[in-house]
């Protein structure tokens, strides 16, 4: 069983909430919510003086597994955040109760729709962990044996499920584990419940976030709801101010063609990822927030000092995200914009000037000299083939070439 300290309030989601704190109360997630999210790698807290209701999200917590919205525990305004998650955000693996902290609330409920340690532990609850292969066969058995609990919603993680059960062990083929019961009463996130039905439908169903701004894909048959479907997002993300429509990447400098539908009138926004801060006006840059985690996963497999190339670097995410790990970067990118962009965010993630270089210009218009490098990053999924043989020309033996081509 996870540690539950016994002088702490808690809800089913795994916040806890307590002790004191001057005028508010600390809030942080449970062991067991640090455990199931695995290696925590970013942590986007919420600004002092915001306030939310109870049940809203007012936090990110992003693992190496995925991302996990935290939930205010209770109705109150924001009047302390652990600036120490930025640069530590593994603090709340290792201590989720302690410098794991997230934030301070000054209540403006009481706290009686929280719950005390020994009600916690009931809403972990037994799961059979089986294989996708497995799945239908197991819910089946379950079902049949009266041993499924329906009160609770399966889990998929990977090439795993997780079926709910109401006995502590069953004869089918897969591990018993506890976990933190997902119930179909919870209240959903999706911000097309909102709408009506018949836009419900056409809204979609995902969409990207940089920083403040919400970049959705809207089919034909939705432009007339456009409006609507954006309205709807504001109003169920409080941390999206912006939202535009995505009418497809153009250009030799890969550049989203953007149009505004609702929220504030700026391309402009500051993004958080990874413990990183990247800057940018994405209706002049390439930036592509999906590719987080890989960015993530190149960053630990490079070794300190190792001399990288950003072939296709934009507003150097991949350049910071290595230079961070203690590489030395050479990074290029046609678009002039992008070097602006790229300068002032080496800057912000507190890179030092003689740890990259960033050039404006084409890859294969560079000259590279008899420069070799450790590892080269082509991060340009529509035209990296055909720069394949002169980066294999660049990289030294052993060396490694991370391409990207859709």
């Amino acid at each position: 069983m996870s540690e539950i300290p016994e002088n702490l309030s808690y809800t089913e989601d795994h916040e806890w909430v307590g002790p004191n704190e001057g005028d508010g109360v600390k809030v942080g997630i449970t062991d067991y919510a640090q455990d199931s999210l695995s290696d925590v790698v970013f942590v986007e807290l919420p600004n002092v003086g915001d306030t939310y209701q109870r049940g809203e999200v007012m936090a990110v917590a992003e693992s190496v597994k995925a991302a996990s919205d935290i939930y205010a525990p209770i109705a109150g305004k924001i009047i302390a955040v652990n600036d120490k998650l930025e640069e530590s955000p593994e603090l709340v693996n290792e201590s989720p109760y302690g410098s794991g902290w997230m934030v301070v609330i000054e209540p403006s409920e009481d706290m009686s729709a929280l719950i005390d340690a020994e009600s916690i532990k009931i809403h972990l609850i037994n799961y059979l962990k089986v294989s996708n292969g497995k799945a239908e066969e197991a819910k089946l058995y379950l079902k049949n044996e009266g041993y499924l609990n329906e009160d609770f919603l399966p889990i998929k993680e990977d090439n795993w499920i997780f079926w709910p059960l109401n006995q502590d062990s069953v004869s089918f083929e897969g591990t018993i584990v506890k976990r933190a019961g997902l119930s179909y009463t919870k209240t959903s996130r999706d911000y097309r419940l909102s709408l009506d039905k018949n836009i419900r439908d056409l809204a979609p169903r995902s969409f990207d976030i940089f920083g403040e701004i919400a970049i959705v894909r809207i089919t034909d048959d939705a432009q007339v709801h456009e409006k609507e479907i954006a309205d709807a997002l504001l109003l169920s993300h409080k941390n999206i101010k912006t939202v535009c429509v995505d009418m497809g990447v153009h250009g030799d400098f890969r550049i989203r063609e953007l149009r505004i539908i609702s929220g504030v009138d700026t391309f402009i926004s500051l993004h958080k990822e990874n413990g990183m801060k990247f800057k940018a006006d994405i209706s002049k840059v390439y930036f592509s927030p999906r590719l987080a985690t890989e960015r993530h996963r190149v960053s630990m497999l490079v070794r300190e000092g190792e001399y990288v190339l950003d072939a296709f670097a934009g507003v150097a995410p991949f350049s910071i995200s290595l230079a961070k790990r203690g590489c030395k970067i050479l990074s290029l990118d046609s678009n002039p914009e992008a070097k602006k962009w790229a300068v002032e965010n080496f800057k912000n993630n507190g890179l030092r000037s003689n740890q990259y270089s960033f050039y404006t210009s084409k890859f294969e218009d560079y000259d590279f000299d008899n420069k070799k490098f450790d590892r080269i990053v082509m991060n340009n999924p529509t035209n990296s083939i055909p720069h394949l043989k002169k980066a294999m020309d660049l990289v030294s033996d052993g060396g490694s070439i991370h391409l990207y081509h859709i």
